[in-house]
């Protein structure tokens, strides 16, 4: 994780054409995104529509282990017609496709629909056993 006190910008560009790269950089953050929204094994910040997903210092395994993303939206009526019986958005991805890793930090980032969330719950599981290594939760509502 950061230094207490430090703020860190992350900024993670992913091409269809090659590689993603990323990039980290002490500096402002946007106010909203300042704190993660959730910490566990990878900090989560949440910036607009953007997932981030941080982990510092970063090891092998923490980039080989696949993650799972379920998204719970405000309204069910959102969800694709093949999600509607889980009730929930399956956006499972892996490092490789979804970030890079950048002076040992663990860095990825997922685009979010476009539809209100009210609960994100994400983590990592081991493919063999479905077993979860890890999970952490982000609620969105608003009382």
């Amino acid at each position: 994780k950061p230094a207490a006190g430090r703020l860190w910008r992350v900024a993670v560009r992913l091409s269809p054409e090659g590689p993603a790269s990323a990039e980290v950089r002490e500096g402002p953050f946007p106010e909203a995104s300042a704190k993660p929204a959730a910490e566990s094994h990878f900090d989560l910040y949440l910036d607009g529509d953007t997932l981030a997903y941080v982990r510092d210092p970063c090891a092998g395994e923490d980039a080989a282990t696949p993650f799972f993303l379920h998204l719970f939206p405000r309204d069910e009526a959102d969800l694709p017609s093949h999600r509607k019986p889980w009730g929930y958005d399956n956006l499972d991805f892996s490092f490789p496709k979804a970030g890079a890793i950048l002076d040992g930090k663990c860095l990825a980032m997922v685009e979010l629909p476009g539809y209100e969330i009210a609960r994100i719950r994400t983590g990592q599981f081991l493919r063999a056993s479905r077993r979860r290594t890890w999970e952490a939760e982000v609620d969105l509502r608003r009382p």
